[in-house]
């Protein structure tokens, strides 16, 4: 085991500027990290004639289908913890990195505090911060409410409302910040935080996680999967901590806008209907309840 040392994990579909934008920053703020990109099924084969520009240290493990977050993430997982690692990044490819210390911060509450899991601050394009995303476990009432905002009727109405009025209103008066903003910006001075769920674009797994579980919920195809891992870390005891002082910046959505076709698409709100379906039936319903819900 290779003790204290982190590795990561970075999920490839398609969007081959935004990885190779994502292992440049990696190289320029944390140069000889161990990185494992996974190409996620991806048709084209551009990546791969990418790689010699990066050390060697960055390496690439293409799977011959897209078997989505978890099942991607997992298999990267799965190779690290081979090569010895005690900590495990999973981060999605449209993320940069704005400093040299944030992982040091990140981690440390991994290696001295018996932390499952950790994230940073992500900041996005729209200035605002996506951790956490829960501070509290929603109870019985409010998590069957998150499942009934994914209706197909309220999924469909939203996508109406999306598709022809706000997003056409939010790309022409919305003003985004780029990661140069943020490199000046005062650093976060909280404190960290315990919290039931951190975002799913960047976290960090630590050996207090591995005691217990050797990767994500495969169930997890794409989005919702905040909330499967934070019920994982529930069950075991466990809180998620918050590590404000840690920072990236978050591009938001680069691949699922170019599969699916834009930000207003209604696939994604269906995906997350799923995960959201299955964390609730899992987690919340009684023993046997699921079968005949």
């Amino acid at each position: 085991m290779r003790t204290g040392e982190c590795a990561l994990v970075v999920l490839h579909y398609r969007t081959t500027g935004e990885t190779v934008a994502f292992l440049q920053s990696v190289n320029e703020y944390r140069p000889g990290l161990r990185v494992l990109v996974v190409d996620n099924g991806s048709p084209e084969n551009d990546l791969e004639t990418l790689m010699p520009q990066f050390p060697s240290t960055i390496g690439l493990l293409r799977l011959s289908e897209n078997v989505g977050f978890a099942g991607g993430l997992n298999a990267g997982i799965m190779k690290l913890r081979e090569e010895g690692y005690p900590i495990v990044i999973c981060s999605n490819n449209d993320v940069l990195f704005l400093d040299r210390e944030s992982i040091d911060h990140l981690t440390k509450p991994l290696k001295v505090q018996d932390c499952p899991v950790t994230g940073p601050a992500i900041l996005t394009p729209k200035g605002r911060n996506q951790n956490p995303l829960l501070k509290m476990r929603p109870d019985a009432e409010r998590a069957e409410k998150m499942v009934q905002y994914y209706g197909v009727g309220r999924i469909w109405s939203r996508y109406l409302l999306n598709h022809f009025i706000l997003s056409p209103l939010k790309r022409r008066f919305r003003k985004k910040k780029k990661p140069d903003d943020f490199f000046l910006a005062q650093k976060n001075s909280e404190s960290d935080q315990e919290v039931y769920a951190l975002n799913g674009a960047f976290f960090a797994l630590g050996p207090a996680f591995f005691e217990h579980y050797s990767g994500l919920d495969p169930h997890t195809f794409l989005f919702a999967e905040e909330l499967i891992l934070a019920e994982m870390v529930y069950k075991i005891g466990k809180k998620m901590i918050y590590v404000p002082a840690a920072r990236v910046f978050h591009k938001e959505d680069k691949t699922s806008n170019l599969v699916w076709g834009g930000e207003d698409s209604i696939k994604p709100s269906l995906y997350a209907r799923d995960s959201i379906t299955h964390w609730y039936k899992k987690h919340y319903l009684p023993s046997g309840q699921e079968k005949n819900k």
